[in-house]
């Protein structure tokens, strides 16, 4: 399932993790500068597994 990723938690990138949501849950705005996960809250976010990148 094609997806991208999305970093909960933390500040300023520290402390944070990754989860993958699929690309068609995401809705960019007219303008193209906003982009919303709809129904996602942080706490539901933060019930996701997290996501790692694979060892190369």
């Amino acid at each position: 399932m094609p997806g991208d990723y999305v970093s909960i938690g933390g500040f300023l990138g520290v402390s944070g993790h990754l989860v993958a949501v699929p690309y068609d849950s995401l809705v960019i705005d007219d303008t193209g500068q906003k982009i919303t996960l709809p129904g996602a809250s942080k706490d539901e976010l933060k019930k996701l597994s997290q996501f790692n990148y694979p060892a190369s």
